[in-house]
């Protein structure tokens, strides 16, 4: 028992590195626009939300595809992309502005970053929002839109429908997808360990929710040195979304993480 309960103590280290574009519908074709801006004075904004799935992951950077751009007076005020909470099926509260092209004059998709760290929880909805509050009179950027809710391969979150406001107005719906892609670093799901099923003698088993996106299970018996190595083990199906690994005992100590496969 004392065997079991160190290796226990030892084997709960989780990890990730890299990014994953976790949803994205800029492959498919753009047939309308939403303008946001100050056209012809309406100081107009425009929102497209997001949902996640299962597994969290730390916001990277969102892309999108910008349609072209009016300013008949010689100038645009500079791009606002930021992040939103959800409130009731609109735009909440600001929980990031991002960084990227100020005056993306040109048709084209941008890259947005976001800077400071932020975590999105699982299986919750977030709005991208597009303004240009400083816009000159009559100057707007034009958002890219698709008619259906097809995602590009690769996609596991989903996004929704768009909707815009005037000013400080209510927001309205639209019928159309804003175009945009969504991408993080994902965050390895908690793991536990814990005595086998079943009561089997000298084994343990590890568990963790099972991601949207790959993660490989490392182990190593000596945090130490750089000995870790893909994990082996025999895998139960005890439960739905959910991962359970058997491993015999091995030494004193076993160290288990999740790698971004």
């Amino acid at each position: 028992m004392i065997r079991i309960l160190f290796a226990w103590l030892c084997a709960t280290m989780v990890s990730a590195a890299g990014t994953v574009t976790i949803v994205s519908n800029l492959g498919q074709s753009a047939n309308a626009v939403q303008s946001f801006g100050s056209a012809f004075d309406t100081n107009m904004n425009v929102a497209g939300p997001f949902t996640t799935d299962n597994t969290p992951g730390a916001l990277s950077r969102i892309s999108i595809h910008l349609f072209g751009t009016y300013h008949p007076f010689g100038g645009l005020g500079p791009v606002v992309i930021s992040l939103y909470s959800d409130s009731a099926g609109l735009p909440g509260s600001s929980l990031a502005v991002l960084s990227g092209n100020n005056f993306p004059t040109n048709e084209g998709v941008y890259t947005f970053t976001n800077t400071t760290p932020l975590t999105l929880a699982p299986n919750t909805t977030y709005w991208v929002v597009a303004s240009s509050p400083s816009s000159i009179t009559n100057a707007t950027y034009s958002f890219g839109l698709v008619p259906v809710s097809t995602l590009d391969p690769g996609s596991f979150w989903t996004l929704g429908l768009e909707k815009y406001k005037i000013g400080n107005g209510p927001w309205s719906a639209n019928s159309y997808y804003p175009q945009m892609s969504v991408t993080v670093t994902p965050v390895a799901p908690p793991m536990s360990i814990s005595l086998a099923a079943g009561g089997i003698l000298n084994t343990v088993t590890v568990s963790y929710p099972t991601p949207d996106y790959a993660f490989d299970l490392k182990q190593t018996s000596d945090l130490a040195t750089a000995g870790w190595v893909n994990a082996i083990g025999e895998k139960t199906t005890v439960q739905t979304n959910h991962t359970f690994v058997r491993f015999p005992l091995s030494g004193s100590k076993m160290f288990f993480r999740l790698d971004l496969h």
